[in-house]
């Protein structure tokens, strides 16, 4: 599953619109390449899912839909991985693209717990769309041992640290010495086998000692990424899971 996944990744991008600072990662869209088939109306076509996100996604389809249209979104392959592999949404637009393709904005308007158990789901926590698992070890998507990073608190000293997982929103972090919830860093992420040192400002979360390790394991969440910045996340992402699923 996730070679399939990795085949249909391409970027991320920042959605267009105005919203609170706080809310601006909600914009954040994964472009894709996923087959898929649509059913509407008792009527099934193929359709291919071109971006998604938390609230939804946008198909090229062949056929003109409605706004309002209930659609019934199934991915191309079923698989063990997830348990739903059809989700329920509404049109919300339609239009032609510059090539002249027809497009269509869907929103998931399905129930929380086929959603939780769908295709969608897993696509968008592999790439760490779901901000619960960027916090919690036990459900991290991904660990990477040797990433690391530098720290510094505004007008501080450097801190040098590990990241242990890494997605869309933020990071969690192995460090020796605790951080205060709430403050700000400044963080140069890798760099990564061919990639630049990814800059980024982010907020502390959580902070819990690990005895184990006899360190410290700090969740921190991302803030007001560019859109270089968020393309250059992207790739460290793609990047560390084809790493893992080699």
């Amino acid at each position: 599953m996730l070679k399939e996944i990795l085949a249909g990744l391409k970027t991320l991008t920042l959605g267009s619109g105005r919203t609170a600072t706080g809310e601006r990662r909600r914009l954040v869209r994964l472009k894709c390449r996923y087959a898929v088939t649509c059913e509407v109306e008792k009527a099934a076509f193929r359709a291919v899912v071109v971006d998604m996100g938390v609230q939804g996604l946008r198909l090229e389809t062949p056929e003109r839909l409605k706004r309002g249209q209930v659609a019934h979104v199934t991915y191309s392959t079923p698989h063990a991985a997830f348990a739903v592999d059809s989700v329920r949404c509404v049109v919300s637009w339609v239009r032609r693209n510059g090539q002249g393709q027809l497009e269509a904005g869907l929103r998931y308007e399905d129930q929380e717990e086929n959603l939780e158990k769908s295709w969608v789901k897993v696509i968008l926590r592999e790439m760490g769309f779901d901000a619960a698992s960027i916090f919690q070890r036990r459900k991290a998507r991904r660990v990477v041992a040797m990433l690391t990073v530098q720290l510094r608190r505004p007008g501080g000293a450097v801190m040098n640290a590990r990241v242990l997982n890494l997605g869309v929103g933020g990071a969690l972090l192995q460090i020796a010495d605790p951080l205060d919830r709430g403050q700000t860093l400044l963080m140069d992420l890798g760099p990564v086998k061919g990639l630049p040192v990814l800059p980024v400002s982010a907020e502390v979360l959580t902070c819990r000692y690990e005895p184990r390790s006899e360190s410290w394991f700090c969740g921190v969440r991302f803030r007001n990424l560019s859109d270089r910045q968020l393309d250059l996340l992207s790739r460290y992402l793609i990047h560390l899971l084809k790493d893992s699923s080699a």
